[in-house]
């Protein structure tokens, strides 16, 4: 199941609570999913919660996320999904594009 993130404000302090909230929903998956709860936003970023081994090498190469950005975000937010967007790309050796979307492009909201 992929992962979503969306970006709805200017401020820095948006892209920390949709993290935050990203690590509660992964802190709350099943056990089969992920093997420990997130204690902190950087375990975010590690192989387990959106990060996974999809041939159990021992190197991550799958994304399970997608970051939605508004058609008229402001440039921070742009910004800021560009950084996220990177940092998951850099922690793997696979990825599938596109890792960030428009909202509308998105379809059916209700499957988020």
């Amino acid at each position: 199941m992929k992962r979503y993130f969306i970006l709805k404000s200017g401020r820095l302090f948006s892209l920390i609570l949709i993290i935050g909230t990203i690590s509660l929903v992964v802190g709350f998956a099943p056990a089969e999913k992920v093997s420990k709860k997130l204690t902190s936003l950087s375990e975010v970023f590690e192989p387990g919660a959106i990060l996974r081994d999809t041939n159990r090498d021992e190197v991550v190469d799958c994304v399970e996320a997608t970051i939605i950005i508004p058609a008229e975000a402001p440039l921070e937010d742009i910004q800021a999904a560009c950084h996220v967007a990177a940092r998951l790309a850099f922690e793997s050796t696979a990825l599938s594009p596109p890792l960030t979307v428009s909202d509308t492009e998105v379809k059916d909201t209700a499957a988020l």
